[in-house]
């Protein structure tokens, strides 16, 4: 696995077991975190205190989710994870949907993020 591989599957695993501090500090100051409207936690977020208010709003309208790459595939700067999000809105709806995330990195930090999501996926 490439350095940058790494780095998304250490994101990753931090997002999983719930420590947002640690995944903050594996991006740059000037991240810039991207996710689209069809989601309950859409918008852009810049700099790292910009994703923490991503990943509050993350808590905030989801109960529980679990979001599970099935793949990464690394290319110079780039890493794009191919996976399924799932779990219950903070509503009690059940969700899951698809998704492309693509990562850019920098001097082993993530410096961009941007996600993609199945449009025929049950969001909410």
């Amino acid at each position: 696995m490439s350095d940058n591989a790494q780095v998304v599957s250490e994101a990753y695993e931090c997002f999983g077991r719930g420590d947002i501090p640690s995944l903050l500090e594996l991006m740059s100051d000037e991240v810039e975190w991207t996710t689209p409207g069809i989601l309950p936690q859409s918008g852009t977020f810049r700099g790292r205190e910009g994703v923490g208010e991503f990943f509050a709003g993350v808590a905030e309208k989801w109960g529980e989710l679990e979001v599970k790459p099935d793949d990464l595939v690394a290319n110079g700067t780039h890493v794009v994870a191919l996976g399924q999000a799932r779990g219950t809105l903070a509503s009690g709806d059940a969700a899951e949907y698809g998704f492309s995330h693509v990562f850019t990195l920098d001097g082993g930090k993530i410096v961009r993020f941007r996600e993609y999501v199945m449009a025929d996926d049950k969001i909410g």
